[in-house]
């Protein structure tokens, strides 16, 4: 087989040497055929000549015809030792292309890199092909390289770190000999050596398979250098990530002590392998099933974090009308009637309560014990009112208070949807293990379409009520289906909540987005890539769209549910029957999107927030202000508190209980590695999750024992009792922006007073907020702009602070009485919690400037927080023992305007305060800044960053080696945080989609530990951030001795007002930066 290899890859270099036409060398057969021929290279002790010769002339000539670097550079490795051992048969051209190419090595520099290079290629057969019998000529060639090479020779480190994996393959027994090569090896590749991550990663495997913790806890820092060093496009990074998370996971369940970070971080690793990882290979198919895994259960938090908020309202409604078809419809005078129609307005733990008693309906409970929890339920809406509030609210309330609005809903599309789950009810088998999930998703669309088709007719009803009474035939089927269905556990709806919440107790808002949004890329680059016909094309159809609904359950953006409509179109047209999975998905995103348009408002967008906000207006129209607070401060950043929250109860578990946390952990981890919902569990898995769910039960049983732990990782949905700590220090002033009405509603001294804002209409409020981002956009942007549209943009900014004080600042102030501050007397601080479009804009800069006391500046301190919650959990961090700091300057930046201001800002902390000196430059890497942070408990970030306010999860600080994205900063656990200051471009924007969820970089630093953030609105320029910077550190370092928290806010405050105060004032650039926290 060598002899006739050898032959015809000769005949086809002779047909290009006598025609000139190399198309005989470029098709997939050639290459392949050169490709076999090289298996025989070393199939004798010493390497083929005549392969290597008549293989890299094939290459070369390929290099030629095609200019690709791959072909050059297997041309070069094959002809250069040729040329060393037997130059005089390689043509002329050839000859002197390697003497020119070599002229800078010495002889034995360049046999001893041929040799390392030669090794190489055999080693990367070895992997590629399984060649084992190239090993051994491969590890001599090596030694040979390795004693030839000086210390200093960069080679020299490269062919020991091959000699290294070259050992590892043969004997990987051997660890030891294999752990010397590569710790030689490694201190000799630098930051920025391409070989670094591959060092870094064979001396992790050496390490992890000797074994110990101690090694394995050294293996995973060196499996982190190696993703770090490396680039998306290596073909080996998939394998290090997915290293990476095997041993971070090891690593987790052994040592009781170890990072409880770890399992995120590995399924993070994990995330991204799969991106780079081949469709349906053996690895794809791992990956993904886990991939799928952690999409369900994080799927599943959302819902539970959001408290199924729309559903539970929507679910109240359904629920009346079944009743109301056992029972005949209830009058206007009937009390329970309404109140069992109004209950989606209280409070998440009260929903809790009421869905108890009303699953139990009819079999375990009667009719009259729904009413009874409905009245005591609804009565609790008034316990926190003065007793003379109490008739007026609970007239307004009986009488149905202010009826919510209803938008027009198009239901063009769930006649075709319910087409769909009714064919596959008619298609799929009785026993078919989807066929509960299509009715189940089928009688939630029913219910639904009903609730929003429904007019106030007597015909209407009638119809309504014979098809309400198909789906209540449909449901106790479905239900008892559902509990026969094979590897169903016997768990409660309490144990399960609680185990997706410690499932994800470490995850961000922020990986929860990534994790969709890097998967929505990766489907359609792969949806690029392949032929309509391929049978793959319609599998990644079916993935980007899954994953398209999940984006639009958690955005409700209609772009996307559009692309996801489109592509599920395409897939139902080319399978039959339809996919039951995707099917369904699309009935449960359409019906959800439906709900909110019904009875919450427009589906675009934040969907729980906008129903929070139209419960709040009607609770303050049924002069119910605390309920209106509560209600809107239950249903914003709800992935952010969640993630807080389950951190919060975590770190108390483990200081309460070392042992039970880890034990909770572990039993995570094994729950985890059994699931698989890409297909049905077999018997002996089911048995073993059962006895795990068990465990689980048992396990959190204990931990609700302990003291204070009763609601352990349970909803704690927080009344103004629990709220009203948060106003201790000044009010927190939520404004709520709502088409029916807009309202400030003002927490101060354990009571919530509602302020009407008349003249603040949503509508107006869009217009002006989008203006005023074009006209800073226009002045702060790096090319000087002047002239007419300059003058326009001042103008405008000058314009929308004026109207933020009359419609919204001035009568909140003057209605909490701060008038213009008294020269030496203590400044009162106000927190602001602004909701929709506000979020973008400074109410802290609002008012008419050239008026003494007619500005925010004037009368107060302010910060903001996006709920009081969140204000709560900032106040809840304790002060630093030590006050250390941290400076971060990157005054260059490849592909963005130069900062060299930002060395001064950095020197302005360091003057101020003692401690390290600063990471300055090429010193301001990704890992010295995340090697420091822990030890920081004031960090000042002077950068670019990117803010993307369509994609909240591709924000980041640029440092010198590249970015530092949210997401990484979100997982950070800093014990001893309290300020970080980011002086850089629009690190308090969030996101426009989501923008009610406070998803941002300074968000990102409070999530990781910090008290308080400074941060900006949008892009200012570096002269001015320098010079706020200075001030702020001079004002700050003045208060910092003291044992309480950094006064943040007041010296931001005093160094805005200062530059406020000179002649040459510019709003639009001072106004830019704003205080978050505590």
């Amino acid at each position: 087989m060598r002899d006739e290899l050898l032959a015809a890859v000769r005949r086809r270099i002779e047909a290009v040497d006598r025609s000139g036409d190399p198309a005989g060398i470029l098709t997939d057969e050639a290459l392949a055929e050169a490709d076999r021929l090289l298996g025989f290279l070393a199939a004798t002790p010493d390497l083929d000549s005549e392969i290597a010769h008549t293989a890299g002339l094939f290459h070369l000539l390929r290099a030629a015809a095609r200019g690709e670097e791959a072909d050059e550079t297997m041309a070069s490795v094959l002809l250069v030792p040729v040329y060393l051992t037997a130059p005089a048969s390689l043509p002329d051209q050839v000859r002197s292309a390697i003497a020119e190419m070599t002229a800078q090595s010495s002889p034995e520099e360049l046999v001893a890199e041929a040799r390392n290079n030669l090794a190489m290629l055999l080693l990367q057969r070895r992997v590629r092909l399984g060649e084992d019998h190239g090993l051994a000529p491969a590890e001599n060639l090596l030694r040979m390289a390795v004693e030839a090479l000086p210390p200093e020779n960069p080679s020299r480190a490269l062919a020991l770190c091959n000699l290294g994996y070259a050992r590892l393959l043969s004997d990987p027994e051997d660890v030891g000999e294999i752990i010397a090569l590569f710790r030689a090896a490694l201190p000799q590749m630098p930051d920025g050596d391409p070989n670094r991550a591959r060092c870094a990663n064979g001396l992790a495997l050496a390490l992890r398979a000797k074994g110990g913790i101690p090694l394995l806890i050294e293996a995973i820092g060196l499996f982190r250098t190696a993703v770090n060093s490396t680039t998306d496009d290596d073909e080996n990074l998939p394998n290090m990530l997915a290293c990476l998370a095997e041993s971070l996971l090891a690593w987790w369940t052994q040592v009781p002590d170890a990072d409880q970070a770890a399992p995120d971080e590995a399924i993070a690793a994990l995330e991204r392998a799969l991106v780079a990882t081949p469709p349906g290979s053996e690895e794809f198919a791992q990956r993904s099933a886990l991939l799928e895994q952690v999409h369900l259960a994080r799927a599943t938090r959302d819902a539970r974090a959001r408290e199924n908020r729309p559903e539970a309202q929507a679910l109240s409604e359904n629920f009346t009308k079944i009743f109301e078809s056992f029972v005949g419809p209830s009058g206007e005078d009937d009390p329970v009637g309404r109140f069992i129609r109004m209950f989606g307005l209280t409070g998440s733990s009260q929903l809790d309560e009421f869905n108890q008693v009303l699953q139990r309906y009819p079999r375990d409970a009667t009719m009259a014990d729904v009413q009874r929890k409905a009245l005591d339920v609804w009565s609790r809406r008034f316990e926190d009112l003065d007793p003379d509030q109490v008739p007026s609210a609970l007239a307004a309330a009986m009488t149905g208070g202010t009826a919510p609005l209803r938008h027009q809903v198009d239901l063009s599309s769930l006649a075709e949807i319910a087409a769909l789950h009714e064919q596959l009810l008619r298609e799929l088998p009785g026993d078919h293990p989807d066929r509960v999930m299509v009715q189940l998703s089928h009688s939630h669309l029913s219910m639904v379409r009903l609730s929003a088709e429904l007019e106030p007719t007597e015909q209407s009803m009638d119809r309504a009520t014979a098809q309400l009474a198909t789906v209540l035939s449909e449901l106790p089927k479905a239900f008892e289906a559902l509990s026969r269905k094979p590897g169903v556990p016997d768990l409660n709806a309490g144990s399960i909540e609680q185990m997706v919440s410690l499932g994800h107790a470490l995850t961000s808002p922020f990986e929860s987005l990534a994790v969709i949004d890097r998967e929505i890329k990766r489907y359609r680059r792969r949806l690029g890539e392949l032929p309509e016909h391929d049978p793959e094309y319609l599998r990644t159809c079916t993935y980007l769209t899954h994953t398209l609904f999940a984006r639009c359950r958690l955005t409700g953006e209609d772009d996307v549910f559009a692309e996801a409509v489109a592509l599920t179109r395409q897939v139902v047209a080319a399978t039959s029957p339809p996919e039951p999975k995707l099917v369904s998905d699309w009935g449960k995103t359409a019906a959800e999107r439906l709900y909110r348009a019904s009875f919450g408002g427009p589906a675009r967008s934040s969907g729980v927030a906008a129903l929070a906000a139209r419960a709040a207006a009607d609770s303050v129209a049924g002069g119910d202000p605390a309920g209106a607070l509560e209600s809107l401060d239950d249903g914003r950043a709800i992935l952010l508190h969640e993630a807080l929250r389950t951190r919060d109860q975590l770190d108390e578990l483990r200081r309460a209980d070392p042992a039970l946390a880890e034990r909770l952990a572990a039993v995570r981890a094994e729950i985890r590695a059994g699931m698989n919902p890409g297909m049905e569990p077999r018997p002996a898995g089911i048995e073993r999750f059962r006895a795990q769910a068990a465990e689980w039960e048992k396990l959190t049983g204990r931990a609700k024992a302990l003291p204070g732990f009763d609601r352990f990782l349970g909803h704690a949905t927080q009344g103004i009792r629990e709220l009203a700590p948060a106003a201790a220090d000044g009010p927190v002033v939520a404004v709520n922006v709502e088409a029916s009405r807009c309202d400030a509603l003002v927490l101060r001294n354990g009571r919530v007073r509602g302020v009407p804002l008349p003249d603040l209409r949503a509508a107006e409020l869009a217009e002006q907020t989008e203006a005023f981002q074009d006209a800073v956009t226009v002045l702060s942007g790096q090319s000087p702009v002047d002239g007419m549209v300059a003058g326009s943009a001042r103008r405008t900014v000058l314009d929308t602070l004026g109207w933020l004080w009359d419609v919204l600042a001035e009568p909140v102030l003057t209605d909490l009485g701060m008038g213009e501050h008294e020269p030496g007397s203590p400044w009162p601080r106000l927190w602001w919690s602004p909701t929709g479009p506000l979020a973008f804009l400074p109410l802290h800069a609002a008012g008419h400037h050239d008026k003494p006391g007619a500005s925010v500046l004037d009368r107060v301190v302010s910060s903001y927080t996006p709920t009081v919650r969140a204000l709560l959990h900032s106040r809840a961090r304790p002060a630093a023992p030590k006050r250390t700091t941290m400076a971060v300057a990157v005054p260059e930046t490849p592909g963005h305007a130069a900062l060299p201001e930002t060395v001064r800002e950095a020197t302005a902390l360091a003057v101020a305060f003692p401690g390290p000196p600063p990471l300055s430059g090429e010193a301001a890497t990704r890992q010295a800044v995340c090697d420091a942070l822990p030890g920081a408990a004031i960090a000042h970030f002077a950068c670019h960053a990117s803010s993307d306010p369509d994609d909240a999860t591709a924000s980041h600080l640029l440092l010198h080696d590249g970015p530092l994205t949210v997401t990484e900063i979100s997982r950070l656990r800093l014990d001893h945080a309290e300020l970080a200051y980011l002086s850089a471009c629009a690190t308090a924007r969030g996101s426009t989609v989501l923008a009610d969820e406070a998803v941002h970089i300074a968000s990102a630093f409070q999530l990781a530990g910090y008290a308080q953030a400074i941060g900006t609105l949008w892009e200012v320029r570096d002269s001015t951030a320098a010079r706020i910077a200075e001030d702020f550190h001079r004002e700050l370092a003045a208060t910092i001795d003291d044992p309480v928290r950094p006064a943040g806010a007041l010296a931001l405050h005093t160094a805005v007002r200062r530059l406020r105060g000179e002649p040459d004032s510019r709003p639009w650039e001072w106004a830019a930066y704003v205080h978050a926290g505590a």
